[in-house]
């Protein structure tokens, strides 16, 4: 269930990044590099199950195989490359694709690579004799292991080889794909490579025929035990890694790319400021998380606890270990964003402070600063300038001229920077542990009634046996009564289960809430300096700002 829910994350954020490519010109004009990931996702979207395909060069088998697979003749086989298309066989309880393989002629190999690009599984296949010699082919195999591919390695025998020289093969292999790992910065994979050897022609000859002895001497029955074992292990963690990885290679690619097209220092830093920040709200969030998770499970035990052993007086129990799990968990919250704060601070200062060009003097005393901001939305902060009071207003700082010199342009980012920094004590403050725990209260009060029906029906199936061990014993030998037990049972469970669970989701949502109002706040200001920079600067940071999220968001699932 949470790997599925981890999928459908990915696929919101690839659906992000794909507005987001689709409404950037910048982007769009480089849409072959996004085109492997649309690529990618769209089949997953489609085709959610594992997506399995054989690989090899021309003359190794592969389409011999996957008739093996099958049972009968479904593949073309011949000497010379023969599949020019992509088609899907089943072959027990999976589908298999074959493809045109390596050095398969130029417009054959372009239909394999986009194949290859949706695959989660590669059965490579090989000859066995000249492998070890064959380093193109190992390569191949070692970029598809680079590319978060599962792959199992198949030598496919069309002349015996005796165990002895089987295994010698097999170490000499290792020793190669050794060697040649180094170059695609791949360690200790031999055990992610399964090995196994069969005489595919032999094989499907002996399931026609069904001989069993004949199907032993083969060596399919050691594949396919060895193939299936191979593939019911893949997990569903495997796969949004490899779509996680994705996204991420793309995303880094093209931020390196955004972020190298300004020359300005300032821009450069600016941009580097709000991606801390991005990342400090979603590390806050990940905190949070963990803590309430943390906090639901020692709900759950206890009031799984409570209901076993018929704790008196259990709703009000159950409502005041919700509360005080609310005001613990709301101090949690308030501290984080206190520390948070004092950093976006800090590093509003380490940004001047490397920044050359923002260390101009702001034509105003910075002491008089007005910072005693009233309840309502306004961030007006007043400043004195040649003796005259002159109000600059943060949410209107887009109106100020466009037309003025870079440096006074410069002076408006001082101002707004240090209008922000003078702003974070009344931010801070206005995210109280009151008004936090008020939010997550609203989350108690719902499940107030809910616990009390839950909790009578739970005693009520309790009363129909009664507690004492001989009661019990006796009430067991009734089929009935066993069933109200077995009901009972799973009322505390489910109970217990539901309470803390859905206690634990809208605190989260609650807090994210006010994570993001207090982040979202501080962007929004910083975001107002982006008039100060060039068209072509301001675009560029306005969209590293939304890759910045998605990458972040990707990043935490890619483990």
């Amino acid at each position: 269930m949470k790997n599925r829910y981890l999928l459908q994350q990915l696929i919101n954020d690839y659906e992000a990044l794909k507005a987001i490519v689709e409404d950037s010109p910048q982007l769009s004009n480089q849409d072959n590099d996004f085109s492997k990931v649309r690529t990618i996702f769209e089949d997953k979207i489609a085709n959610p199950d594992l997506k399995i395909m054989v690989y090899g060069v021309y003359n190794a088998g592969k389409s011999t195989l996957i008739n093996a697979m099958a049972g009968e003749e479904v593949a073309e086989v011949g000497d010379v490359p023969v599949t020019a298309t992509i088609a899907e066989y089943t072959c027990g309880s999976y589908k298999i694709i074959d493809t045109p393989g390596i050095d398969a002629p130029a417009e054959h190999e372009k239909i394999t690579m986009e194949e290859m690009l949706k695959a989660d599984v590669v059965i490579f296949v090989v000859n066995p004799i000249g492998v070890v010699e064959e380093q193109k082919t190992l390569n191949a195999m070692l970029e598809l292991l680079a590319k978060n591919k599962k792959v199992f390695l198949v030598f496919n025998e069309k002349h015996p080889l005796s165990d002895q020289d089987y295994l010698i093969l097999k170490d000499q292999t290792h020793q190669k794909i050794q060697e040649l790992a180094v170059n695609f910065g791949l360690d200790n994979i031999l055990n992610e490579i399964p090995v196994s050897k069969l005489n595919a022609k032999a094989a499907l000859a002996a399931r026609k025929s069904g001989s069993v002895g004949f199907l032993n001497s083969t060596g399919y029955v050691d594949f396919e035990s060895k193939l299936n074992d191979f593939l019911a292990s893949i997990s569903s963690f495997d796969v949004n890694e490899r779509l996680a990885k994705s996204l991420l290679h793309y995303l880094e690619n093209i931020i390196s790319d955004l972020e190298s097209t300004t020359d300005s220092n300032v821009v450069k830093n600016y941009d580097e400021l709000i991606r801390g920040i991005t990342n400090n709200r979603a590390k806050l969030r990940k905190q949070i998380r963990d803590n309430v998770e943390s906090k639901e499970k020692e709900l759950y035990q206890k009031i799984k606890k409570w209901l076993y052993n018929d704790h008196s007086n259990i709703k009000s129990a159950i409502q005041q270990e919700l509360e005080q799990s609310c005001e613990i968990l709301s101090t949690e919250l308030k501290d984080d964003i206190d520390i948070q704060g004092a950093a976006i601070q800090a590093d509003i200062d380490d940004l001047q402070a490397k920044t050359p060009e923002l260390n101009v003097k702001p034509g105003f005393d910075e002491s008089v600063i007005d910072d005693t901001l009233d309840d309502g939305d306004s961030q007006d902060f007043v400043f004195e300038q040649n003796s005259s009071s002159v109000k600059i207003e943060l949410d209107k700082m887009e109106n100020l001229s466009k037309s003025l010199q870079d440096s006074v342009k410069v002076e408006h980012i001082v101002i707004g920077l240090t209008a922000l920094k003078a702003a974070m004590p009344k931010l801070m403050k206005n995210i109280s542990e009151e008004v936090i725990e008020k939010i997550a209260a609203k989350t108690v009060a719902k499940y107030i009634p809910y616990i009390g029906v839950a909790v009578t029906i739970a005693m009520s199936a309790r009363e129909i046996f009664g507690t004492d061990p001989e009661t019990k014993q006796l009430m067991q030998q009734q089929e009935a009564q066993k069933r109200a037990y077995e009901r009972w049972e799973q009322q505390i469970e489910d109970i217990s289960s539901e309470i803390s669970q859905t206690f634990a989701r809208d605190v989260i949502l609650s807090f994210y809430n006010v994570i993001d109002g207090f982040y979202g706040s501080i962007i929004e200001k910083l975001n107002l300096l982006q008039n100060e920079f060039s068209d072509i600067d301001k675009n560029n940071s306005i969209l590293l700002e939304r890759l910045y999220i998605i990458h972040k968001n990707v990043s935490s699932k890619a483990l």
